[in-house]
Order: structure tokens, then C-alpha cells, then sequence
């Protein structure tokens, strides 16, 4: 068992432990990790187990400090780690068990030695009469799992209940969702007094009685449970304080190929009350984060940790919330007030914040920033806050925004530093090409779809729209197709320069989802050879395609040819910034005089063989 400054809890476990299971104390050793030991309890729940140990010497108690962490989930870790028996029963420090319980359990253990089960008992009302045999996996007052009751309906089919709004939601007892129907039992019961109704449907309440056989359950409260030490499936080592580990523990086992069973004669007995209050550190903060570890280490989806402590119970901020998924490991403690005035003091600190909440959006927010900063006006279009934070930062005088979160607090907080800038920020449903103002620099991030950014492009043409600057993002994540296995964002841009020579990719990024600068301003392009060495580069490809008499590439790949410079970076209209050259003359030369200066059409012409 784990203690945290609870004597009297830990001195009645064990005391009930030698008083009312005799038969079995030479088969087990009992071991208690003391999770601040040099606390006011410390020295006296040492002192039991000295004192027990001297006047037993056959008697194997052990008493371990662990100071290296705080935490339910450290401590309990700590009882696996040390355990000597092939078995670990992990028990709180305040409960009692039902004599002959533990006699069953290891009758059990011995006949099922290759066991790999995680394995709970029945919590025992304060009536000693009703039991709890569950954890429904419901959010609710800060804690994944709600105490749940399972049952069977006449054909053996295992179920449970949930309180749904005052009424009864019968769902698969092991996933917790997907609503059954059991058979014989009347929909839409009113929760209170469902127990008698479902019984008078022929339904039984599980666990009840301890001569059942062991079923699966989706997890339970960690007060009393049993693993083989070789099975363990460990909690997150990262986790700190109280809270966090129910269901997903259980879960994590059941990925793992193994079982969560239900021992009904192994019942116990749980003091809940606490008049003096709760000695171990219990923080919300710590709650939350447990949770944020324990789903990031299983590639679980985290909106419904994010729904409950943001949006239901309001307990956490968004900014708090960022910090804690972007960063979880490391913010141990949360955050005072100041730190937040601090974070928001300036808009090169709001940056930084966004790009420690955002690593994957960081390069696309430096290069937004650096391109803003040649320029006076930007039009962003985008899902993501983070665009718009970046140019703002950036352009020397205005933002036109049209976003998928106008109501971004960061954004908001950045809008309102004392600044000379103006900024327009707007639903994007609202956006209007037609009443649109042109810009130095235009963002586009809200779209995967090839076509759907081909019709941007057509607006911005129509309307006059760029003055200098196009920037494209996500173009490597869906550069050739689109999630709906149309053609991607690169095939657009492509098709777009094709009908635009005037536009040139000025820089062309591949780290993350990837992202195209496009530019029709002269200052931005490679610019052209001096006249004498065009004309001598001429001179060289037309001695090499008189002398070689090499003739002419095929259609495919003189377009693959075209499709390859058209997005490079060193193209000047229609024309090559390395040589020269206008680019479908020579693109359509074989043999020595139609070589790329960089080696790109070779690159090309291997692919197509």
C-alpha cells in the first residue's frame, strides 16, 4: 500500500489485515510506501512496521520511503518495483477486507498462476450490503469513471446504466458507449429506483454475490487492485499528485492483449471521509495534466479531456490549456497570473508563446513574419489563429484577416498592445473576394483541395487581388492529392504559374506540412544573365544541337520538363534566371543542349523511365 501522512489509515489496514486474515499472512510479505515520510505521520506508520517486525520476526513487512516524487501514480509504481511475490495486491492505506476474502483471492492466484489480468473486487457500501463493481467511463467532477453497477438481462447479456439527464442509458458494459437494448427491460426509465425495475425484469445485478465467476469490467477505482508483477502495464512516468490513472490504466491493459476482470468474493471496504482534511497535494492542475500525458502517450484523441475541464467546468483557460498539451512533461506547477502579463507584454512574446503551443506551425510563422515585414498591407485567409498573429507582427501597417477563430484570446490580447497598426479581423464564412482591398502579401491556409485553391487563384486574378507576395500553405502534406483524393494544392499552383509566367515560386519550404512563396515582383526573382553570357549560352546549345543532331524530347517529357521549372525558384517568367534561356524553346531540345543548369530535368526524364 501507498500513505501519504494517513497513520491511522495504514495502522488499521494492516492491523485488519493480520486480525482477520490469518491464513494467509506466511504467504504474503505486506509493503508500505510512504509518500512523504518525513511528514508528521511519517515516523509513527514507520514505527508500526518496526514494531510488528520485532515482535513477529517471522512476520515480512517492509517499510519504504519514496521521495523522489509525489503521486498516486509514483508510489503505486513503486509497490510493482519492489514487490517480491509474483502477485501484487494494491490496496489504499484505508481499507478493510471482508475475512476470507484474501483466502479466496490466493486460492485463486494458485489455480490460475499464468493470470494476466488486472483484477478488482466489489466496493462495499458503508451498508455492507449494496456494491459498486465499475468505473462507467463518464466525465464528471473532474474524474474519468463514474462508480457503475453491471448487470445481465435474461440471456446473459452484460450491460450498464447510465444517469442520462434523470433517465436510464443502457450501454455495453466493457466500451461504456454503444447503447444496447436489453432484452425484456423498458426504455426510457427514470433513474431513480431503476434497480428495483430492472430486477423485476428479470435482469441480475452482477457482483453481488461473492460465489459468481469472474467477469470483464472496462476498469475501476484504484482503491483495491491485483496484477501479476510481470504483467504490470505501468503508468506514465511523467505523472504527478493525485488523479488520472482509472480507465486508463485499464485501457492501456486491454491494448496490450490482456484483461480486466471482476473478482466478486474479493470485496472491500473504503473510508472516503476525510474531517482533516486531505493531507496529499490534490490540484486541478495535476489532475489535468495526468490526463494530458496519459492520452499523449496513447494517441488518444484529447477533445474530451479539453471539453470537460474547459468548456463544461470552465476550471482551466485556453491559454493554460495550450501550455499544457504543447508542454505537459515540464510544466509541473501552473502558472501565477504574472506569468501571463509577462507573456502577453509584447507582440514578439505573444510569437513565441503561440510557437511553444504550436512547434509544427513554427517555421511557417517565421517565414509569414519575414515576408510581412517587406510590406505595408496583408490579406490572410486561414483556419489557423497563428497566420494572422505572425503578419501582424510582421507588415508595417494593416492585417485584413478572414479566420476560422476570430475569437482566439491571443489574437485578441495581441490586438489590444498599443500599436500603429490596423487590424480587420472576420468570420471566414464572411469572405467577399468581390469587396476586397489588394494586398503586398496574401495568405492562404484553409484549404487541402487542389480545385478549391484553383478558385482562389481565379479570384485573386479577377479581383486584382496581389501586389507582390502569395503564400500557400500545407503544400508538401497534400501537395499532389487532396484528402478527397482530388489533385492537390501542388497541382494547382503548377496549373496556375502555367497560366501566370508572371508569378515565380520565390521559396519553396518542405519541413512540416510545407509551405510556397509565389512572387510577381522583379525584385523577388533570379534575375537574368548579363546579355553576353546569354548569348554565349545560346551560342553553346546550338553547337551542341547542330553537332549531336540530337533532335527533339517527346511531349511527355517536354511537359515534365515545363511542370519542373515552372515551381523553381530560379524561373523568370518564362524564362531561366541560371541561363537565360527561354524555357519551352530549349525545354523541347534533346542531347547536350537541352541540360538544366541545376540537373532538375534529368532528375525528371529518370523518373519517367
Amino acid at each position: 500500500m501507498a500513505t501519504f501522512d494517513d497513520f491511522h489509515g495504514t495502522y488499521f489496514t494492516i492491523q485488519s489485515l493480520r486480525l482477520h486474515h490469518p491464513e494467509i499472512m506466511d504467504k504474503v510479505e505486506i509493503l508500505v510506501i510512504d509518500n512523504n515520510p518525513d511528514g508528521k505521520h511519517g515516523s509513527d506508520v514507520r514505527g508500526i512496521i518496526n514494531h510488528i517486525n520485532s515482535t513477529r520476526p517471522n512476520f515480512q513487512a517492509r517499510y519504504i520511503p519514496h521521495k523522489e516524487s509525489v503521486g498516486t501514480s509514483a508510489s503505486r509504481e513503486r509497490i510493482f518495483t519492489e514487490a517480491r511475490g509474483k502477485f501484487v495486491l494494491c490496496t489504499d492505506c484505508h481499507v478493510i477486507f471482508p475475512g476470507g476474502a484474501l483466502a479466496k483471492l490466493v486460492e485463486y492466484l494458485e489455480a490460475n498462476p499464468d493470470e494476466s489480468a488486472i483484477m478488482h473486487g466489489p466496493l462495499l457500501y458503508d451498508d455492507l450490503r449494496g456494491v459498486a463493481t465499475h468505473f462507467n467511463e463518464q466525465w464528471r467532477s473532474e474524474m474519468w469513471g463514474t462508480w457503475g453497477a453491471a448487470w445481465a438481462d435474461k440471456t446473459g447479456a452484460h450491460f450498464t446504466v447510465i444517469d442520462n439527464g434523470g433517465k436510464c442509458k443502457y450501454v455495453n458494459l466493457i466500451d461504456g458507449k454503444t447503447e444496447v437494448a436489453p432484452l425484456f427491460v423498458k426504455s426510457g426509465l427514470d433513474w431513480a429506483g431503476h434497480e428495483r425495475i430492472l430486477m423485476g425484469s428479470g435482469c441480475r445485478n452482477l457482483g453481488k454475490d461473492p460465489s459468481e465467476p469472474p467477469f470483464d469490467i472496462p476498469g475501476q477505482g484504484l482503491g483495491v487492485f491485483v496484477c501479476a508483477k510481470e504483467h504490470w502495464s505501468h503508468f506514465n512516468p511523467d505523472c504527478r499528485g493525485f488523479g488520472g490513472e482509472e480507465i486508463y490504466i485499464h485501457k492501456k491493459h486491454r491494448a496490450a492483449g490482456k484483461r480486466v476482470l471482476l473478482l466478486p468474493f474479493l470485496r472491500w471496504l473504503h473510508r472516503f471521509g476525510r474531517p482533516d482534511g486531505v493531507k496529499y497535494p490534490l490540484t486541478l492542475w495535476n489532475k489535468v495534466r495526468n490526463y494530458v500525458l496519459e492520452f499523449q502517450e496513447m494517441g488518444w484523441d484529447l477533445q474530451e479531456v479539453y471539453n470537460h475541464f474547459v468548456i463544461e467546468q470552465k476550471r482551466l483557460t485556453q491559454d493554460e490549456w495550450n501550455l499544457l498539451i504543447s508542454n505537459a512533461k515540464t510544466t509541473l506547477t501552473q502558472p501565477s497570473a504574472a506569468h501571463w502579463r509577462e507573456m502577453y507584454s509584447s507582440p514578439e512574446k505573444i510569437v513565441e508563446k503561440v510557437k511553444t503551443e504550436k512547434p509544427l506551425a513554427s517555421i511557417h510563422m517565421d517565414l509569414l513574419k519575414k515576408y510581412s515585414e517587406q510590406v505595408d498591407d496583408v490579406l490572410d485567409i486561414g483556419v489557423n489563429v497563428y497566420t494572422t498573429i505572425a503578419t501582424f507582427v510582421g507588415t508595417k501597417k494593416s492585417v485584413v484577416s478572414y479566420t476560422g477563430v476570430p475569437d482566439d484570446p491571443t489574437l485578441h490580447k495581441l490586438m489590444q498592445l498599443p500599436d500603429n497598426k490596423q487590424i480587420s479581423v472576420n468570420q471566414l464564412e464572411t469572405l467577399d473576394y468581390s469587396k476586397l482591398q489588394p494586398a503586398d502579401l496574401i495568405s492562404i491556409d484553409y484549404t487541402p483541395e487542389g480545385q478549391v485553391l484553383t478558385q482562389v487563384f481565379n479570384n485573386i486574378i479577377n479581383f486584382n487581388l496581389a501586389k507582390r507576395f502569395i503564400v500557400i500553405h500545407n503544400t508538401k502534406a497534400f501537395g499532389e492529392f487532396s484528402p478527397s483524393k482530388g489533385y492537390g494544392l501542388m497541382v494547382a499552383i503548377r496549373f496556375f504559374l502555367k497560366q501566370h509566367p508572371e508569378y515565380t515560386v520565390i521559396e519553396h519550404i518542405h519541413d512540416g506540412a510545407g509551405i510556397t512563396v509565389l512572387s510577381k515582383d522583379e525584385r523577388d526573382k533570379t534575375a537574368l544573365p548579363k546579355f553576353t553570357e546569354m548569348v554565349g549560352n545560346l551560342f553553346g546549345a546550338v553547337k551542341s544541337y547542330v553537332a549531336e543532331g540530337a533532335g527533339m524530347v517527346s511531349k511527355e517529357v517536354f511537359e515534365a520538363r515545363l511542370a519542373t521549372c515552372a515551381i523553381c525558384p530560379h524561373r523568370n517568367n518564362n524564362r531561366c534566371g541560371l541561363c537565360g534561356c527561354f524555357l519551352e524553346s530549349k525545354g523541347r531540345l534533346a542531347g547536350n543542349a537541352g541540360v538544366c543548369p541545376i540537373g532538375k530535368w534529368a532528375e525528371v526524364e529518370r523518373s519517367l523511365e
